[in-house]
């Protein structure tokens, strides 16, 4: 059973079974791009936030700060 990545290398099945349908270099670049905003919140500890969320929660927390 060979499995490719898009670049044309090779997944090893073990990881494949495990849902990851990119090589280990592909996988690092795209974990790379992601951004998250770990925000810490009031008697709840930290959350992490991505995409828009991340700044409508930002000013949901000091709503005085952002005029």
């Amino acid at each position: 059973m060979n499995i490719e990545c898009e670049c044309g290398a090779s997944i090893k099945p073990a990881r494949y079974v495990l849902g990851y349908f990119t090589c280990l270099a592909c996988g690092e670049l795209a974990a790379r791009r992601k951004k998250y905003t770990v925000i810490p919140l009031h008697k709840q500890g930290y959350m992490a936030f991505s995409g828009a969320d991340a700044r409508a929660v930002v000013k949901q927390i000091n709503p005085k700060q952002y005029t």
